[in-house]
C-alpha cells in the first residue's frame, strides 16, 4: 500500500503506522489512547522502543493524565 507520508505515527483501518512501517499494535488494543512528544509513541500504557512496546512509567503517566 503506497501513502504519501514521510514520517510520524497514524492509524489507518485499524492498523498503525510508524515512519510507514506497520507496526504491531501493543496487547491491550481497547483504548487506543496515542501520545507521540518528540519522536516516542505512547499508546495504552506502553512506550514503543527500540522496535517493540515495552511497559514503561512515561507510558503510565500518559495513559493516565
Amino acid at each position: 500500500m503506497a501513502t504519501n507520508h514521510k514520517s510520524g505515527v497514524y492509524i489507518l483501518n485499524d492498523m498503525i503506522y510508524i515512519n510507514n512501517e506497520y507496526i504491531q499494535p501493543p496487547p491491550m488494543r481497547y483504548v487506543k489512547k496515542i501520545t507521540v512528544i518528540n519522536d516516542k509513541v505512547f499508546m495504552n500504557g506502553f512506550e514503543y522502543k527500540n522496535g517493540k512496546w515495552e511497559r514503561t512509567l512515561r507510558a503510565l503517566w500518559h495513559l493516565l493524565f
